[in-house]
């Protein structure tokens, strides 16, 4: 197959035409092929055409080839995209806009039984048609068509054909229907797509060259778009960052405008957000997320702040709800609640991923401060994440203060359901809150007496069942893997059992973890040597795995420090060398 014989053909054409004139510069403008043939099937074929004669006629040396993107991009300016591109004034009217001297337009103008393609060459500055020709044959020989013409034109130019580069073109018309469609993708700006449809047409057809250089182009263009994306996004996070900073330093709460006081609260929001999201390059990068060493301080810097955030919060939220709350008819209150960003920052807020709206009351407020004191539980706008140490763990003052929230969400709560009964879901999410932070403090009978209070509160809720089972699952009267497993692991500081340390390793982790941060992973590896070493039960193979384990729980969650620790303790204690560095290499690419 001949895929670039059109080359040929424009670089004989041009050469003579050039030799004539005596023209320095030789500007060629491909433009689309027209589909005449009455089968739309085909229409994407036009840009396809065009685009590999461009790829193969910019290889010519001293012939400039304007760029496709180039054309692309004026025939929107000129409203001309449906615009039958062969018509001679048409051509020009392109020429001139892209500064060609030439212009190669041409047409399918039939498909079957048999294939007949109609091509011309038109000098811009005249308008003349310089060549016009023909060829007719069978479809599945396109690219032999092509060679054919060529050798007329030549021929009748009595001149001698140039050698052509070797490119190897698309097999068949349908393997070029499939780059014409990739191509058109590319162009409306749907390069993730149409980079998949070039992979795909590529490990169909391998030696199909101009393709390959395609799809490598596509996946540069979709690597700079994605990057552009990124910029913009980054971009409107700072200017929405800086300007919740602003509107929140600017004084109190505006409580003379109910819609300013909905945007300040809605930018007090916004700021918790950001400093959550600010957390992320000292935090690891899995669930239960810690404080890296040599971040722990910016890390606790942060949280504070967010408590303080949260604080505030509670504070605006309460008096918002005091000027604006009404009483309807029924007995019941109302406020609007549904706070929002002003409709252009919002819009901004969205390409960052931020919410615009949210829904704030003093009974969400308070809960949400709870879990961030008690559980280190955050929100960022799209995720909600565990951050261990939580603050609570080094301060009984913020333990207190946690479970005092809870209360008041509670009491909140249960006043709010004396006239809208929906809010039970409120009443339940604080208790079950405050049962998980006692649970995480392996107070259970406390913890099962919170959720007792949901039953005998609300015996009638649809969630009756689920926390009857959950209190069940914490009395051990129905069995349930996590709590099993956590459950043995504790008693195996007693026993000092290798399989219960081992099935309960992850969820006794990552409770300590989410409590007290990195330490607890070191401080459970000292437990079980303090408690176990020199048990004659246990083998050497069983500490390579305490140190091992531990070292990867950290190593994945990006503490490349505390895995090479661990690491150490597993040689010291027979563990393989080969297994290590296999362990780092599948486990932890993001320690070098």
């Amino acid at each position: 197959m001949r895929a670039p014989a059109l080359l040929a053909l424009v670089t004989v054409l041009l050469g003579a035409s050039a030799a004539r004139a005596g023209e320095a510069e030789r500007v060629v403008a491909v433009l689309y092929f027209d589909n005449n043939t009455n089968q739309p099937e085909y229409d994407v074929l036009k840009k396809g055409f065009a685009d590999m004669m461009v790829t193969d006629l910019s290889a010519v040396p001293s012939l400039q080839v304007v760029e496709r993107d180039r054309m692309e991009s004026l025939l929107g300016e000129l409203e001309l995209q449906k615009s039958k591109y062969f018509d001679p004034k048409t051509a020009v009217k392109i020429g001139q806009g892209l500064g060609a001297k030439y212009a190669v337009t041409g047409a399918f103008a039939a498909f079957d039984p048999k294939l007949r393609i109609d091509i011309r060459m038109i000098e811009i500055a005249t308008g003349k048609v310089v060549v016009a020709d023909k060829v007719v044959g069978e479809k599945d020989q396109l690219f032999e068509l092509q060679g054919q013409l060529v050798e007329r034109f030549v021929a009748g130019l009595e001149m001698k054909a140039p050698p052509r580069p070797k490119m190897g073109g698309a097999p068949n018309v349908e393997s070029l229907l499939e780059y014409s469609k990739s191509v058109d993708l590319a162009d409306r700006g749907e390069l993730a797509d149409a980079s998949e449809r070039m992979k795909a047409l590529v490990k169909k057809h391998p030696t199909f060259v101009l393709a390959r250089s395609k799809q490598a182009e596509m996946r540069k263009r979709l690597g700079a778009a994605k990057q552009k994306r990124e910029e913009v996004i980054q971009a409107s996070g700072a200017s929405l960052e800086r300007r919740a900073a602003e509107v929140l330093a600017g004084g109190a709460l505006p409580l003379d405008d109910q819609m300013k006081a909905r945007n300040y609260l809605a930018y007090r929001v916004v700021r918790g957000l950001f400093l959550v999201r600010a957390l992320e390059p000292h935090i690891a990068t899995r669930t239960v997320r810690y404080a890296l060493p040599g971040h722990e301080a910016e890390a606790l810097r942060l949280l504070a702040a967010l408590h303080d955030n949260g604080e505030a919060l509670i504070r605006e939220i309460d008096r918002y709800a005091a000027k604006f709350t009404q009483k309807l008819a029924n007995g019941a209150t109302f406020f609007n609640s549904d706070v929002r960003l002003p409709e252009d920052v919002g819009a901004e807020a969205l390409k960052f991923g931020v919410p615009a709206y949210f829904n704030v009351t003093p009974l969400s407020a308070r809960k949400d401060l709870a879990k961030l004191l008690l559980l280190g539980r955050v929100y960022d706008g799209k995720d909600h994440h565990a951050v261990g140490p939580v603050p609570a763990s080094s301060d009984a003052k913020l333990e207190a203060r946690g479970y005092a929230l809870l209360d008041e969400a509670h009491r909140l709560g249960r006043e709010a359901m004396k006239t809208q009964p929906h809010l039970e879901y409120e009443v339940i999410d604080a208790l079950s809150t405050h049962a998980d932070a006692l649970l995480l403090r392996d107070r259970t009978e406390d913890a099962i007496g919170k959720l007792q209070t949901i039953l005998d509160e609300l015996p009638t809720s649809a969630q009756y069942g689920r926390i009857e089972k959950r209190i069940q699952v914490e009395l051990g009267m129905t069995y349930d893997h996590y709590r099993s497993n956590y459950a043995g692991f504790v008693k195996a500081f007693e026993t000092c059992e290798d399989m219960a340390f081992r099935k309960g390793f992850d969820a006794y982790l990552g409770q300590r973890v989410q409590l007290y941060g990195r330490s607890a992973i070191e401080d459970t590896v000292r437990r079980i040597e303090t408690a176990c070493r020199g048990d004659s039960k246990l083998r050497d193979h069983f500490w390579a795995y305490v140190y091992i384990h531990a070292g990867l729980y950290a190593g994945v969650r990006g503490d490349c420090a505390l895995f090479d620790t661990m690491g150490e303790k597993y040689l010291a204690a027979k563990g393989s060398p080969s297994d290590l560095a296999a362990y780092r290499k599948n486990y932890l690419k993001s320690c070098k």
